[in-house]
């Protein structure tokens, strides 16, 4: 993540646009994921806490889905930053970020790069497109999500708990191929990071009180034809 030379006020504006709105993405799908987690640990647990069904395919589908595009939406974040002229490298909140993206990029790479990937996965690797792990409410409980085949000799594994503590070391967790990621660290990260980009932004008046809301524009082939 070093600043490139030679970019434009156009460039620049518009990635100043396109990390403001990425980040839009990421807190719409964080919000997904915390909902879903709630709603699939309706579906699976009765009401003295005991498993007593699947979750929904669908629910599955989506929490996995939207921790995809979180983790890809972060990542842009980070490659956008670079276009940004002035922004400092050196605060902390930046290179607490800027590693935190070279952890993303790893894990991000198998999706991005699936049909490589496919060839290279080994007997124990999570399934190719994840699983999903988070700390219930009563904290006592976790749940581990899975969606696809398991390679050969596969290991499935949840969070670490610490058994002189009794509880879990984190509460959330995305892994697949061979990695791990803990998605909370990497939401604090980049909240931490976009509170210090909207500072830098203010200070340099390139946000506006103004509120952007949609455009629509409406083409009517018939108008258009009889013009």
């Amino acid at each position: 993540m070093r600043g490139l030379k030679n970019i434009d006020e156009t460039s620049q504006l518009y990635a100043i646009d396109a990390i403001r709105m990425h980040y839009e993405i990421c807190h719409n799908q964080w919000e997904n994921i915390n909902r879903l987690k709630q709603t699939i640990e309706n579906q699976i647990f009765d009401k003295q806490g005991k498993t007593s069904k699947t979750p929904k395919r669908k629910e599955t589908l989506r929490i996995i889905g939207s921790s995809w595009q979180f983790i890809d939406s972060t990542y842009r974040i980070g490659k956008l930053a670079n276009y940004i002229k002035g922004l400092s490298h050196r605060e902390p909140q930046y290179i607490k970020f800027e590693n935190e993206i070279r952890q993303v990029k790893e894990f991000r790479n198998i999706y991005q790069h699936l049909d490589k990937h496919i060839k290279t996965i080994q007997d124990g690797d999570n399934p190719i497109m994840g699983l999903f792990s988070w700390v219930c409410r009563n904290r006592t409980t976790s749940v581990t999500l899975s969606l696809g085949m398991l390679a050969g000799h596969a290991s499935v594994h949840g969070l670490v708990v610490d058994r002189l503590e009794r509880k879990y070391v984190k509460e959330m967790q995305f892994s697949a191929g061979n990695q791990d990621l803990y998605l909370q660290e990497t939401k604090l990260s980049l909240d931490e990071f976009m509170e210090y980009f909207d500072k830098w932004l203010n200070e340099n008046d390139y946000l506006s009180d103004q509120v952007i809301e949609p455009s629509t524009m409406v083409f009517d082939i018939e108008a258009l034809i009889n013009a």
